[in-house]
């Protein structure tokens, strides 16, 4: 994660597999495939400044490739903001994993 620029996050996360948290922790944007999802702490984290969102029906075409079109630039935006999440993620990754 921590060579990548985006990270795959579908549907599906438990706490047991926390790849939101690790994608933050590890400045990597999370590329978010899902129609309809309720991330944790929505009301503390504003992910669309964090996460790139790509509904799923686009995601299964043969080809898609928007990622490609993601400037440096952006990337660089997500990542200053990832890193302003990053002490908020790993509160919540430790507490989710430890009892």
């Amino acid at each position: 994660m921590h060579a990548s620029k985006f990270c795959l996050h579908p549907a599906g996360d438990t706490p047991s597999a926390c790849r939101l948290f690790h994608a933050i922790l590890s400045m990597c944007v999370p590329v978010i495939v899902c129609d309809d999802i309720e991330l944790p702490f929505e009301d503390i984290i504003d992910y669309r400044k964090i996460a790139i969102f790509v509904e799923t029906s686009a995601a299964v075409k043969p080809g898609y490739s928007m990622l490609r079109a993601v400037a440096s630039d952006r990337i660089l935006e997500y990542q200053k903001e990832l890193k302003e999440v990053s002490r908020l993620a790993l509160f919540m990754l430790v507490h989710s994993i430890l009892p």
